[in-house]
């Protein structure tokens, strides 16, 4: 357990720096660690902010201060099955190719309180694998991709919002899942495989005109139907058949 620190990284990446090399903080190798109230800074190419690596390895940070500064600096990273959860404090990135949040490779990150901002990157990237982002009252605001090799499970609980799309043409590789207190605001059409929503009668998705377009085969949304829904501001929830 770590309280109170101030980590501050300087120094470019010469080579490798997407396994963690160059991070401020890092956690791998089934190791665990816990942060708390503490300034995680870097001014670096390559200089990641939290970092944790492979099955078993886990950070837990709370109210804790991370801000990066430098170019392909993303803010909190979760790898090769690696878990965080970060709640609370303040992930900011200001580089270009600097996402708020990356995960690859299987991992977990669960985010709740937080205030999570991207100023020159995408708020949120998924590179590899079968990877999960579960958001507990925390508001999500921003550009998500995800590559085609990689799928997002976005869990949204306890009045969480999330304003955005999680990709715009098939194949799907995000599904999604809110209780009824959260809300999902629309900023394009968006394709999705699994869709499950503790509200009924989807008034907590803002569709703002687009529509969700959902696998009728998944069965996880064997509660759908293979029906079409209309949505609170003119879209649709509706299968793909």
């Amino acid at each position: 357990e770590m309280n109170s620190a101030d980590i501050n990284k300087l120094g470019d990446a010469t080579e490798g720096f997407s396994s963690g090399q160059n991070a401020a903080f890092a956690v791998t190798t089934q190791s665990s660690c816990t942060l708390l109230g503490s300034n995680v800074t870097t001014n670096a190419f390559g200089a990641y902010g939290l970092y944790v690596s492979g099955s078993g390895s886990v950070i837990s940070a709370s109210d804790d201060y991370v801000v990066t500064a430098g170019s392909s600096s993303p803010a909190l990273v979760a790898a090769d099955g690696g878990t965080m959860t970060f709640t609370g404090g303040t992930a900011v990135t200001e580089g270009s190719d600097s996402p708020a949040i990356v995960l690859s490779g299987g991992s977990t990150l669960s985010i709740g309180s937080a205030s999570l901002s991207a100023a020159n990157s995408d708020l949120i990237m998924v590179l590899s694998g079968d990877c999960a982002l579960s958001a507990d009252a925390q508001a999500l605001s921003g550009t998500v991709t995800i590559l085609d090799d990689a799928t997002l499970t976005l869990n949204l609980t306890n009045g969480s919002s999330f304003a955005g799309t999680l990709g715009d043409s098939l194949p799907a590789n995000a599904g999604v899942s809110l209780d009824a207190t959260s809300v999902w605001s629309l900023t394009a059409d968006t394709y999705v495989t699994a869709f499950t929503d503790e509200d009924t009668t989807y008034q907590n998705i803002e569709s703002n005109g687009f529509s969700i377009y959902y696998d009728s085969n998944a069965p996880e949304n064997a509660a759908l139907n293979g029906q079409s829904y209309a949505l609170s501001g003119g879209g649709f929830l509706v299968p793909l058949i």
